[in-house]
């Protein structure tokens, strides 16, 4: 955790694995008044010098320095003491543009931050860390430190329409809400060794119905073990992540140039975030597929066809509700070599008249929300949710650990399972799922579960939820390969 902070405060903030196609904003002309040498004046309130509390870690700063220069070059410089240890100093570099007042910074090695500049005062937001420079190296006694790079409180969902919002006809762009979270279009992978390339492109194989001069998302990759691209969803100004509301649709589609390389690729929606978050916690729901056709092939995604995917960003673990969208992502896992895949008109499907959301959870033979694995990824009513409650609390009364309660109930639902009661036994998986999203033993009860219902994709995404949840467990991988043998049979 102190690392982090040490990070987050001294070599900026760093979003894993982010390679990002940028419109530059306005350069800094030689001899603007921006330029010159600013000093650490408070950090999240505190006057430096002074002693820092983030994240539950605490730390003694005792000054910093701030240098803009005149050619695009921000230097950085910070002396501070760790807790039971010696005094250090901690230099950054960066290179920035202008807009206005703000100040996109990309520092080598990390992500970027965005700064504001008013008067002789320069402010950064760095993921919720306010940092404030001054001139003089003086507080002004006007100057109110609890409100200073504080954020606007988060906008309105926007209610879209049927049809395409991602058709690639146009510039990718990209920017940084009041917080450092990267919007717009970007890339991820798993490091280094891993190559990912976004762009735009008419010069692309011709897809079926596609208009005369259509532009394309290319994605050019090389990857060890993953990597991809997400659109994290932006206001006309790209400053602030303004998420969707996609309740009224029950799924998407896309159009894919496959190459029949047999690469695992998924895509993932982002949905709901944790209440006044200033990070990316957004649940992740994904769906899994493999390039094993050629040419053009339009994939359609029933939204109740995808399964959480934990990936340690302490997301809500809430249901799949689509009240609030954050963005979509696109990814691989290893591939053969090099590959080129090209991506079309993402575009949202409408129930039909007379069918809704409620019409086919209540559907002959739909099972209630306790017997679906996940509960269904459905909004819950205020009683389910304190019903919940009351048996978390519960279970912590008897268990040191949600761990340690999860697994207890989960080993209940395999007893069930094994005397022949899988209703119950599946009531029990989703309270150790409840308890902790990465029981393995939970997951795997969903999968086999889903595999005697014949529902064989469900299920083998609850399979692969459940190896990447760890350990390996020859048991388990036995159970998916006899899964993956009905499929192909």
């Amino acid at each position: 955790m102190l690392a982090g902070v040490f990070f987050i405060l001294y070599g900026c903030a760093t979003t894993p694995s982010e390679t990002v196609v940028s419109q530059p904003a306005a350069a800094v002309q030689p001899g603007d008044r921006i330029t010159g040498v600013y000093r650490l004046v408070a950090v999240n309130g505190v006057r430096v010098p002074g002693t820092l509390v983030h994240d539950g870690a605490r730390l003694e700063i005792e000054s910093g320095i701030f240098k803009i220069g005149a050619d695009g070059k921000i230097t950085s410089q910070t002396v501070f003491t760790p807790p039971e240890g010696d005094q250090a100093t901690r230099r950054v570099k960066a290179t920035y543009t202008r807009d206005g007042s703000s100040l996109l910074m990309r520092w080598e090695g990390a992500g970027m931050t965005r700064g504001s500049i008013d008067g002789e005062v320069f402010v950064m937001n760095n993921h919720g860390m306010i940092l404030v420079y001054t001139r003089s190296g003086e507080i002004d006694p006007s100057m109110d430190l609890a409100l200073l790079g504080r954020c606007e409180p988060n906008p309105e969902t926007i209610v879209p329409p049927a049809g395409v919002f991602d058709g690639f006809d146009h510039a990718l762009f990209d920017g940084l809400d009041c917080h450092g979270n990267m919007l717009g279009y970007f890339t991820f992978r798993d490091s280094a060794r891993t190559q990912v390339e976004i762009s735009t492109t008419s010069d692309h194989p011709p897809r079926p119905g596609e208009a005369q001069n259509n532009r394309v998302l290319q994605m050019d990759l090389k990857v060890k073990d993953w990597a991809g691209v997400i659109h994290n969803f932006e206001n006309a100004a790209v400053d602030t992540w303004t998420p969707r509301d996609w309740n009224a649709f029950k799924a998407f589609s896309f159009w894919i140039y496959g190459s029949n390389s047999g690469t695992a690729l998924f895509v993932d929606i982002l949905d709901n975030r944790g209440p006044g978050s200033t990070y990316d916690d957004a649940e992740r729901f994904t769906y899994s597929f493999v390039d094993d056709f050629s040419g053009w092939k339009k994939i359609t995604v029933p939204f109740r066809e995808m399964v959480r995917k934990p990936i340690g960003n302490l997301a809500p673990a809430d249901g799949f509700n689509l009240h609030e969208v954050n963005g979509w992502g696109l990814g691989a896992t290893r591939t053969r070599g090099s590959l080129t895949l090209y991506l079309d008109d993402f575009e949202l499907i409408e129930y039909a008249p007379g069918e809704s959301r409620r019409s086919q959870e209540q559907a002959p033979g739909a099972y209630p929300i306790n017997e679906l694995p996940m509960y269904g990824y459905r909004h819950k009513t205020p009683a389910q949710k304190q019903a919940d409650e009351v048996y978390i609390e519960s279970m912590m009364r008897r268990f040191d650990s949600r761990a340690e309660a999860a697994r207890s109930a989960a080993e209940l639902g395999w007893k069930f399972y094994y005397d022949g009661d899988s209703r119950t036994a599946i009531k029990r998986f989703n309270q150790a799922w409840l308890l902790d999203p990465n029981d393995q033993y939970a997951l795997w009860g969903f999968a086999v579960i889903s595999a005697d219902r014949d529902q064989l994709q469900k299920s083998i995404r609850y399979f692969r939820m459940a190896i990447d949840s760890g350990p390996s467990n020859p048991e388990l991988q036995r159970d998916y390969e006899k899964t993956l043998q009905r499929i192909e049979q």
